[in-house]
């Protein structure tokens, strides 16, 4: 395995605790402004507008602050990557909701800013912090908590995001005739909620086992 660059290290759980907040933050934000900002638009009314805003609103606030926390420089070229890997990501999010499913002709925007929403979520966070690069993913998928890197960290936010897409979906087919049933509001909630558990129990990890994860 290949070693691991000792800048990584740096982070401690004080830096993890700051880097979860202003993602909770940012989603919280965005929640509120694409539900509330306008009273024409909210993801129970019209879902289309209000994942759309929530996506910009989340991409603006969660890359900004993260990268004052981010040891790692970018260049233009590398944020056109990351927008790139945003959208790339998306687009196979899109086919697995339909393998799944979905609709292809039908509520096909919804399912792609869902799709959207999922990448924001999975894919921007990490790449705001750690760069975009294209093996980033399945070294977070690979990496073990015992490492304390950056890639442990976001494992479990990612991890707990897809969960609570897929637990999500289950209320949808139910004959309880419910406005948050329709497609996809029982994902987008499930994914949100996934996602902020998810960042609260890694960061909680990590600052109970600041000691043992500490490079000797």
């Amino acid at each position: 395995m290949a070693a691991i660059p000792g800048f990584l290290h740096l982070y401690t759980s004080k830096d993890f605790f700051t880097i979860s907040l202003v993602q909770v933050l940012a989603a919280w934000t965005s929640v509120a402004v694409s539900n509330y900002a306008s009273p024409s638009i909210s993801l129970m009314t019209r879902s289309v507008g209000s994942l759309r805003l929530f996506c910009l609103v989340f991409s603006v606030l969660c890359f900004t602050l993260i990268r004052i926390k981010s040891r790692i420089k970018l260049t233009a070229f590398q944020v056109i990557k990351l927008i790139i890997m945003v959208f790339g990501s998306a687009a196979i999010f899109h086919v697995i909701a339909i393998l799944f499913g979905a609709s292809i002709s039908e509520q096909s925007e919804e399912t792609f800013y869902w799709a959207l929403l999922m990448s924001h979520l999975v894919i921007l966070p990490a790449c705001s912090l750690l760069g975009a690069q294209l093996d980033l993913i399945p070294r977070i998928f690979f990496s073990t908590w015992s490492d304390a890197t950056p890639e442990a960290y976001f494992q479990c936010s990612i991890i707990f995001t897809l969960i609570g897409t897929w637990l999500g979906a289950f209320p949808i087919p139910l004959d309880w005739d419910r406005p948050w049933q329709v497609w996809p509001i029982p994902c987008v909630i499930g994914a949100i909620v996934g996602y902020i558990v998810g960042l609260v129990i890694s960061t909680v990890t990590f600052a109970l086992n600041e000691e043992r994860f500490r490079p000797r």
